[in-house]
């Protein structure tokens, strides 16, 4: 098996050397008859210089660096000009009252959009509030960056 092997490697590298010597040989040999029928020789193309312009204009055109492959947004010095917005004042929550059942309802007056107290469970989601837990004595109400821990408004106090 092991000699099979090696015939069959050796015949492989001669075939290999033979396709390499006879393509450079028949290159050698090439001619090219003109008009009057003389035979000469093939002139090589000319070697031309490589345009690295080329490879730039490819990068550029199909963003090769960005991860979407499409170009940034433009640039507008307008819009980088121009002053923030102000952040959005924040509600002033007021826990009118709590109905305890099941499930527990919390009463909310204050809620941006809404000119009525809204009554609201857990996991209830209004004007990006969400009502976190419903104790006996508080309610916990999450937003965008706040927390707010409501006890019930007492006036008598």
């Amino acid at each position: 098996m092991a000699r099979v092997m090696t015939i069959g490697a050796w015949l492989l590298a001669a075939s290999g050397v033979l396709s390499v010597v006879g393509s450079a040989a028949g290159s050698l040999t090439s001619r090219v008859s003109d008009a009057q029928g003389v035979r000469t020789l093939a002139q090589p193309k000319p070697i031309t210089a490589y345009q690295t312009e080329s490879l730039a204009s490819v990068a550029v055109g199909r963003d090769l660096f960005r991860a979407d492959r499409r170009p940034a947004p433009s640039y507008d010095p307008g819009r980088a000009s121009a002053p923030p917005s102000p952040p959005e004042a924040k509600p002033t929550l007021v826990l009118s009252g709590i109905v305890w059942g099941d499930p527990p309802l919390a009463i909310l007056e204050g809620i941006p959009g809404r000119e009525a107290p809204q009554v609201l469970r857990t996991g209830d989601f209004i004007a990006g509030l969400t009502v976190r837990r419903i104790e006996p004595r508080r309610v916990l109400v999450v937003g965008r960056d706040t927390t707010w821990t409501l006890t019930v408004r007492e006036p008598w106090r």
